[in-house]
């Protein structure tokens, strides 16, 4: 066996025995670090994907609803050109039926008066 002198060799043996226990702790605290970090990775990535979940619904309901609007817009614009039509051909029938009425009426008096221009006449 070698010689100790001066408790050298204890003296290293111990000062290695420390710094090994204090990589140790400095390992188990960086595995640690690194276990939060992960975590925190996960939390982030789920994060992002709700927060992914949550724009694609709201621009589905937000489409769903413009579409709607532009559907209910569509059927009040053709009820008001229906009207505006409907309107064109009751006013164009009343013209005619005027029309029908002043021309019988003519009719009737040019008739009447023919016939009693021969009656008379």
């Amino acid at each position: 066996m070698p010689e100790i002198k001066d408790g050298s060799m204890f003296t290293t043996m111990e000062k290695v025995t420390k710094t090994v226990e204090e990589h140790h702790n400095i390992l188990e605290d960086h595995t640690l670090q690194l276990r939060i970090q992960a975590e925190q990775i996960k939390q982030l990535q789920d994060n992002g994907i709700r927060l992914e979940n949550v724009v694609m619904s709201e621009n589905r309901e937000t489409r769903m609803t413009i579409t709607q609007t532009n559907e209910k817009l569509h059927e009040l614009i053709n009820g008001l050109m229906g009207y505006k039509t409907g309107q064109n051909q009751m006013t164009h029938s009343l013209r005619m039926a005027r029309m029908e009425s002043l021309a019988k009426i003519i009719g009737i008096l040019a008739g009447s008066g023919g016939i009693l221009y021969y009656i008379f006449g």
